[in-house]
């Protein structure tokens, strides 16, 4: 494999050749702090949805 075009390289095969690379590295920070925010997301959506249903059921309450 030739290095001389760094697009035919692949994020694995770097991986195989240098593991602590810091192409390596970086994309691997880049993709555990896109994972932390999906995460993060996901437990937003949660409170949210909680909060509607909280505000649901007191407006609820209130019209009786």
């Amino acid at each position: 494999m030739s290095l001389s075009n760094p697009e035919a390289v692949y994020l694995n095969d770097v991986r195989q050749m240098a593991p602590e690379s810091p192409v390596v590295r970086a994309h691997e920070e880049k993709q555990a702090r896109i994972n932390a925010l999906q995460e993060e997301i996901i437990d937003l959506r949660v409170v949210m949805r909680y909060g509607y249903k909280r505000v649901s059921e007191i407006a609820k309450g209130m019209g009786d």
